[in-house]
């Protein structure tokens, strides 16, 4: 694919199709980003804050990013630890949590980062406890549903654990690691955990809201959606990350790269097919393409890599197309059990890619 422009008819056409979508009330607003490794060919947004809102979206505003932080967070964070030195992927948990049940002693974080740990896929912290201790010694007693490395379970306990981890070895929160080490080298200005507070102290009317919480009695907004992350201060390993396209734009940019979060050759590692033969295709704690069943839709490769978020945000790359899109909404806004962003994910990357391959 050569360098230059998408045509003026083509981003009317996808346009269409996402002012569409808001018409059906798949999401009341959203930001698009188009990119190549250097340079963005298209970045736009379109409808409204939330339902009930007459504030239009901009640019900048700032979404709930939700399962997006496993990747860009958690995982950077576990690989720049790799990269140092400090911890091995064949490492077992139990290594770093010798109070753990006896099945830790098997499970690695590779396996955690793989979802090949055979742990279960939700937990409901909030529900029973009432520290993050209590449900740090909860999670490292969990019963596992399956064999190790026998089948790829998308799996939150499998983030929240190692998010622990890289609190342990690291000595920092896991909002402050991410701070010093992804966020601030990258002068990410509208990116972080909590971002209503210090050192953010983003309007609230800056951030847009996700789903009315029975837990909280109140429409969270510049406030975490995830219960189990609410439950545990705002930053957890599988949620909490909130931040605005151009940030995105830079942090996929610097990774793809290879800079100072982290080296080429780490980044490429992470993204490549990590599992088993016979098991789904993940990365290291990426999510890959090349399936027909993939949010990526046809035209993403089995190269190419990514992750969704619960809230309606996702970020999918392809190195052999040389194309990044990242899409940022908050379908929540209508309330979780509106799915139609399952449909309308494969179908906006199709056209995506067909809109750019005609352009080129």
């Amino acid at each position: 694919m050569t360098a230059g422009v998408i045509k003026r008819e083509s981003k009317r056409k996808i346009s269409k199709f996402i002012k569409k979508a808001i018409e059906k009330e798949v999401f009341p607003g959203a930001v698009l980003g188009i990119k190549k490794q250097d340079e963005v060919l298209w970045q736009s947004s379109f409808g409204y804050l939330s339902k009930k809102a007459e504030t239009e979206v901009e640019l900048d505003t700032v979404y709930d990013l939700a399962s997006l932080t496993k990747v860009l967070v958690t995982t950077t964070a576990i690989m720049q630890l790799v990269e140092e030195g400090i911890i091995n992927l064949a490492d077992q948990v139990e290594r770093y949590f010798p109070d753990a049940a006896p099945e830790f002693s098997r499970i690695t974080l590779w396996h955690l980062l793989t979802h090949t740990s055979g742990l279960p896929a939700i937990v409901e912290l909030w529900e029973e406890l009432e520290s993050k201790e209590e449900a740090k010694s909860y999670l490292l007693n969990l019963e596992p549903f399956a064999k190790i490395e026998k089948e790829v379970r998308y799996s939150d306990p499998n983030f929240l654990l190692l998010g622990f981890i890289v609190e342990k070895v690291s000595g920092l929160k896991l909002d402050r690691y991410a701070r010093e080490y992804i966020f601030k080298p990258l002068n990410l200005k509208r990116t972080g955990f909590n971002p209503k507070e210090q050192p953010l102290n983003l309007p609230q009317a800056e951030i847009a809201p996700t789903e009315y919480c029975d837990y909280r009695g109140y429409l969270p907004q510049g406030e975490v959606h995830d219960k189990n992350c609410y439950f545990l201060g705002g930053a957890s390993g599988q949620a909490g990350l909130f931040s605005c396209l151009p940030d995105l734009i830079k942090l996929i940019t610097s990774l793809l790269r290879g800079s100072k979060i982290l080296k080429r050759i780490t980044f490429v590692k992470t993204t490549a097919d990590c599992t088993p033969p016979q098991l789904r295709s993940r990365g290291i704690g990426w999510d890959k393409g090349g399936d027909f069943n993939s949010s990526a839709g046809f035209y993403f490769g089995p190269k190419s890599f990514g992750h969704t978020g619960f809230t309606g945000t996702s970020l999918w790359s392809d190195p052999e197309l040389d194309l990044t899109v990242i899409f940022l909404s908050n379908r929540v806004n209508y309330g979780r059990e509106n799915k139609k962003h399952i449909a309308f994910r494969p179908r906006l990357h199709n056209l995506i890619v067909s809109e750019v391959l005609a352009s080129s």
